[in-house]
């Protein structure tokens, strides 16, 4: 993510920035409209970063499945070595992919609720 100097920061930084900035907007009492689309755009790019992140983490997890076949099937200690390395790998993958599912959806679920509450009027 890029911050609005141009900047790249890191996502768990971008997406501490978002959850505090909706915070202010809650507690100040501003109007959903008013900040709905600056919020929908910031869920795309979670979204988008997701699903890349979603295509690396599968890709390592066929790479460790498929070496762990041929280790399985052939033997060797390359071969242990190198379902060793990428399941060592894929840990961080699914940590990071664990924070972006969770911010998504708590991300979706405010949307959902000041649509409904909106619509509710």
């Amino acid at each position: 993510m890029k911050s609005s100097s141009g900047e790249r920061i890191p996502m768990q930084l971008f997406i501490r920035r978002h959850d505090e900035w909706i915070e202010e907007r809650v507690e100040g009492g501003e109007e959903w409209p008013l900040w709905r689309e600056v919020h929908r755009d910031r869920l795309k790019d979670l979204q988008h970063e997701r699903l890349v992140h979603l295509i690396v983490m599968m890709g390592f997890a066929l790479l460790a499945f498929f070496s762990l076949s041929m280790w399985l099937f052939w033997g060797g200690i390359p071969l242990a070595l190198l379902f060793l390395l990428l399941l060592i790998l894929l840990i961080p993958y699914i940590s990071h992919y664990w924070m972006l599912e969770n911010s998504a959806q708590r991300w979706m679920n405010i949307t959902a609720e000041n649509d409904q509450k909106l619509l509710s009027k």
